[in-house]
């Protein structure tokens, strides 16, 4: 970092200087939360420290004041992606490396593509939710289930024809990711969830049974009744997608 303590274009005010960040840093065209970047593990993987992660713009290395400003900048602009539980902890010691507590109210996107993969044991907290609480200016979430994560691992046999009894509740649900803790998101005014309504079987990938779309509905429309009992409008969409797997924006 070169030794200095000003950050670029110090004589102009931050509104301009946010305005070049904008135009150099993010397509065109640019609304809040259409740019996205995955937090991957890859950070951890070739110890990098907390300060400077993959997905943050190269300028940010300049010195530490263009680093807090121009990473606040960026954090409060796109979307980020947290994959794995684990990555949950290296995101709040980044996130903890402004002043201030700055970095977490700065996070107003996130999104989980693996959080049906990853039913909380007895007695735990949802990890994903749990960093969700530490950002006090999150406004939008964005979580993915799989179909088969709606369903009772050995019951799940037949996707085609599922007997009820194969269905996770959704009380279960609800409890199984700890979801009555999305109310703790005081900010929140959007959540998506996004949902794989396929399995692949051989020879051919099949659509799953209406008795699931009915469950995603059934959770969407808690999820809205839940909110609206605490005073708030919270706009919880579902979502089809195209892949069980994850889309990585690196």
């Amino acid at each position: 970092m070169v030794p200095t303590s000003e950050v670029p274009f110090p004589h102009l005010p931050v509104e301009l200087r946010e305005l070049i960040y904008l135009f150099a840093f993010l397509p065109e065209p640019h609304t809040p939360g259409t740019y996205q970047k995955t937090f991957s593990a890859a950070d951890s993987i070739y110890n990098r420290g907390p300060l400077l992660p993959c997905f943050l713009p190269k300028f940010c290395h300049v010195n530490e004041a263009t680093r807090v400003e121009v990473g606040l900048w960026y954090i409060r602009s796109i979307e980020i992606g947290i994959l794995y539980p684990a990555n949950c902890s290296y995101f709040t010691r980044f996130l903890n490396t402004f002043p201030n507590q700055q970095g977490f109210e700065a996070v107003r996107r996130l999104e989980f593509q693996l959080f049906g993969r990853y039913r909380v044991r007895v007695d735990e907290v949802n990890p994903y939710i749990e960093l969700m609480k530490c950002c006090p200016g999150l406004m939008e979430a964005r979580i993915k289930f799989r179909i088969s994560d709606f369903c009772k691992p050995q019951l799940c046999s037949s996707v085609e024809n599922p007997c009820n009894s194969s269905i996770l509740s959704i009380q279960t649900l609800v409890e199984t990711y700890r979801m009555t803790d999305l109310f703790d998101l005081n900010r929140l005014t959007k959540l998506t969830i996004e949902i794989w309504l396929r399995k692949r079987t051989k020879p051919e990938t099949q659509i799953v049974s209406s008795h699931y779309v009915l469950q995603i509905d059934q959770l969407k429309d808690w999820l809205k009744f839940r909110f609206l009992e605490q005073g708030r409008r919270v706009n919880v969409v579902v979502e089809s997608v195209r892949t069980a797997g994850v889309r990585l924006n690196m």
